[in-house]
Order: structure tokens, then sequence, then C-alpha cells
């Protein structure tokens, strides 16, 4: 069987070339489907960590050893960039903090790891969605806030923001869509992209509508512009949150535009006779439980938000005041087409 390391250095991937870079990948495994998290250490003057990883004693002890390989510990670790706020990418974040180290972050995502129960938030949101209490009881089952770690302090990160990082120069991407403060680094000498969850190789990150920011956001929308940036920045490599590093970025990217064209054809067709949020998911996953209750959910209301913003479906309620998603007046189903400088 040929292993994930493997499989790179047979595609060419950088592995070594990261090391002489001063770059280490290291693997952080997560409670999640996912997987582990791509944690990335670039030595330097200020070692630094790109992501953390989540919030539980697996995760504590796997970055523990992972850095002792390198020759370090917790307490050396001068810097943190976080690429967004979700606890597989930042859970670790206050516990490397009251290290020592210094924490950079969108606003928006510090808001995330603030103290704020952002599973209760979620469960509002699918009972506003139409979700049946049994399968909020399933997600439920998997929401621990303790991924999440709680930050006392944070430096916020900006679109163009500069860290000199060893061999390393990055510069700060803002790449909102996966989340409103997504943000990715890039250095721009070695055409190296540090992507989080915005590109991944073998999956497509859901667009993930923020809940703790007032009005849902338009995530979908975000995400497709953050698309259209990224072709035009001149990378040759994606080092992702999870997964292998990979080099195929525009055909990629084109793939994943043509999934959402798809699946926004997918919702049109579907809602020609009225649908809940909930009735769409049903469609379009099936039953799920637990946590992908909640992705299904926040991805079908992407979509929906989406075509409400380019007025093609409109919102009604149904004789028991439940919102329903409808065609709007005067349209029917037809192609979509979804083109680079989409909205």
């Amino acid at each position: 069987m040929t292993t994930n390391r493997n499989r790179s250095a047979q595609r060419g991937y950088p592995h070594q070339s990261l090391q002489q870079y001063g770059c280490t990948r290291l693997l952080i495994p997560t409670p999640f489907p996912i997987g582990p998290t791509n944690v990335y250490l670039l030595q330097g003057d200020i070692p630094t960590l790109i992501d953390t990883g989540t919030m539980w004693p697996v995760g504590q002890e796997a970055m523990a050893t992972a850095l002792a390989r390198e020759g370090l510990a917790p307490q050396d670790i001068g810097r943190v960039l976080i690429t967004h706020g979700h606890s597989d990418h930042a859970g670790l974040a206050s516990w490397l903090q009251e290290q020592g180290a210094e924490i950079f972050i969108h606003p928006a995502e510090a808001q995330k790891l603030s103290g704020i129960d952002m599973f209760a938030l979620r469960e509002k949101f699918l009972r506003q969605t139409g979700v049946p209490e049994e399968m909020i009881a399933s997600f439920r089952k998997v929401g621990d806030i303790r991924y999440y770690g709680n930050l006392k302090d944070y430096q916020p990160l900006s679109d163009g923001d500069e860290f000199s990082c060893g061999r390393l120069t990055l510069s700060v991407v803002a790449t909102p869509g996966h989340c409103h403060g997504h943000m990715a680094f890039y250095e721009a000498e070695k055409q190296i992209l540090f992507g989080g969850d915005t590109l991944l190789e073998n999956v497509s990150p859901n667009p993930m509508p923020e809940l703790h920011m007032g009005e849902r956001t338009p995530s979908l929308t975000e995400f497709l512009k953050t698309l259209q940036r990224l072709e035009g920045l001149p990378a040759r490599t994606v080092l992702p949150g999870h997964g292998d590093p990979f080099q195929n970025i525009a055909e990629r990217i084109a793939h994943v535009r043509q999934e959402h064209q798809v699946r926004l054809q997918t919702v049109l067709t579907l809602l020609a006779d009225g649908l809940t949020p909930y009735q769409l998911a049903l469609k379009l996953y099936g039953q799920v439980r637990g946590w992908n209750v909640y992705l299904a959910m926040a991805e079908t209301c992407a979509h929906l938000d989406f075509l409400m913003e380019i007025k093609l479906v409109q919102v009604t309620e149904n004789n028991t005041g439940g919102i329903v998603y409808r065609p709007a007046a005067g349209q029917m189903p037809g192609n979509l087409k979804l083109h680079n400088n989409s909205t």
C-alpha cells in the first residue's frame, strides 16, 4: 500500500524543499471525520506555527511530541498565525498562548475563541431552518465547546500584512467563504500558498454562513470571489489545512466552481414546488447525523442565500409558519452559469 508521504513524493510534492526553507508539516489528530490537521512549523528567529489543531488531550500530546522531534517545546513557539477560527485549526491557540506564544487571527475568527457558545448558535440556526429536534440532539452529542479553548487576547490579521519567518516571507491574503475571516499566507518568491481550508485537493470546503455576526454572512458569494482572487495569484503549490500539498491549482479551482454550479442548478430544480431548508437538505444529502447535520444545513443555506442574492428564489411561509423557498416570480429553472467574475 502506498502511504500519503510516498504518494506525495511520486507526484513531485515538495516535502524535502519545504525542509530546506525551514518549514515542517506537523500532523495533529482531531476527533472529527476530516482527520488530522496540517500544522506548519516555520523555523527562524521567532519559531512560528500556522494553525494549531484541536483542543483535546490527544491533540496537545501530538503537538508536544511533534515539536520535540524538531528540537522544540511548546513554550519555544513565539508566534501562531491562524487561518480561521474552527476548532480543528485554532483550538490549541489558547494553550499555546499560555505557553508564551503571540496569536495572530482575524477579529471575526477571534470571536469564536472568546467564550462564545458556537454550538448554541448552531442549534438555534438548525431550529430556524426546520431541523427536527431528534436531529438536533444527534448534533448536540458531538458539540463540545472545550474543543475551542478561550483566547485572552490576540493580534488582528489584515489583508496585506507581512511576516518574516526565517527563510520565508509571508503575505496575508484574505480568503473569506469557508469562514468570513479566513486568511491564507502567501510566499511570493517561492510561490507557496498556505491555504487553510480554502483549497483542499480532494474535498470541497463548505461555505459556512457565520452565525455570530448578526445577519447570516453570504458565504458562497464570498467563496466564489475568493476563488477568483486565487486564480490571479501566481502560486505553484498549495499547502492545505488537510491532506497533501498539491500543485494543480487552476484545475482544482475550476473543479470546485463547477461543483457549486451543478449544486445551484440542482437546488433551483428541486425548489420548483417550494421547500423548507431542511426539506431541501434531505433531498440533497439524505438523512445525516451528528456533525453532518450542521454541515448539510450550512451548505444548503449558503446556496439558498446565493440564489436569493441573484434574485432567482424568494422566501414565503407555509401554513405552519415555516420558511419556504421557491423560484422567484416569473423565474423557471434554467441553465445557471457561474462565470469567473460571478457576483
